[in-house]
């Protein structure tokens, strides 16, 4: 189950983005791990505690339709402003990589928090090891530390292969990012439209069933 909740392909996409640019890749990079690290440990943390005081099926899926809903219109909405607004050059300065590296951990923040079946199934995972009586605490925070690496992996798995390996996986990633640079007010576009259409799917579904 555990395994399963390290699909997040926008998080894989945007940490290869990263170690692809010529300036603070590996900065870059821990920054939006942090923000994903972060969402995965209130996760886990809320699931292992609070996981059995879920309120009843019918309530949740009502509550999950009309959070979809509002997340489907905000993505639309921010896709289409992505689309409408103009390209800025920034001069990177020591005040502007700082603010970049917050941005990048809210980033991996928000998108970690919108990956919902990440996260439904780390809530579900640590929700299990909170509630079994058979586990000592150790093995207990084993358990819980091995589903956070699991949430996480979409970024350490190409960051440790960028470490281990950095000239060929730079040149690699490089030309991947030089690509996704170029186009990358519509490629934005089309990734919060696509999201934003399959949230209000998934949300009008439950009114529609």
């Amino acid at each position: 189950m555990s395994l399963a909740s390290a699909l997040s392909p926008g998080i894989f996409a945007l940490a290869l983005v990263l170690l692809g640019s010529k300036k603070h890749p590996k900065m870059r990079v821990i920054a939006l791990f942090v923000g994903l690290a972060v969402i995965g440990i209130i996760t886990i943390v809320i699931g292992f505690y609070f996981g059995q005081t879920l309120p009843d099926e019918e309530k949740a899926n009502l509550t999950s339709s009309i959070v979809d809903l509002a997340l489907g219109i905000i993505f639309i909405a921010f896709g289409i402003k992505i689309l409408l607004s103009k390209e800025r050059q920034i001069k990177e300065s020591e005040k502007s990589i700082k603010h970049e590296n917050l941005k990048l951990a809210a980033a991996g923040f928000v998108i970690g928090a919108t990956n919902f079946d990440a996260i439904l199934l780390s809530f579900a995972a640590a929700k299990e090891v909170g509630s079994s009586a058979n586990i000592d605490d150790p093995e207990k925070l084993i358990l819980l530390l091995f589903i956070l690496f699991c949430l996480t992996l979409p970024i350490t798995v190409p960051f440790l292969v960028y470490l281990i390996i950095p000239d060929i996986a730079s040149r690699i990633l490089s030309r991947i990012n030089k690509v996704v640079l170029k186009y990358s007010k519509y490629i934005m576009f089309g990734l919060f439209i696509i999201l934003g259409i399959m949230l209000l799917y998934q949300g009008l579904s439950y009114f529609f069933k």
